[in-house]
């Protein structure tokens, strides 16, 4: 007897679906893991457009100097609540 071959194409497969679609994901993949790659290469390194801020020392006296302003500033004004 012989055997019809016809239909043993699917049987063979498994039924885990076409390679097209497991080479979709697979792509799909790689490409967030490259995305997420290049997100942390950039994120991780110095930022060209931020400008170098000034001791601590410096900033810090500022601060005080305009505490010491803002109460005299504050009581000057005229109240706009009636």
């Amino acid at each position: 007897m012989s055997r019809d071959y016809k239909n043993s194409g699917s049987a063979a497969t498994g039924g885990r679906g076409s390679p097209m679609w497991v080479g979709i994901l697979i792509g799909l993949l790689g490409g967030l893991c490259i995305a997420l790659g290049v997100a942390l290469y950039i994120n991780k390194g110095a930022n060209p457009f931020l400008q170098k801020q000034k001791p601590a020392e410096k900033s810090a006296e500022k601060s005080t100097d305009s505490q010491k302003e803002s109460p005299a500033t504050e009581t000057s004004k005229p109240s706009t609540y009636s």
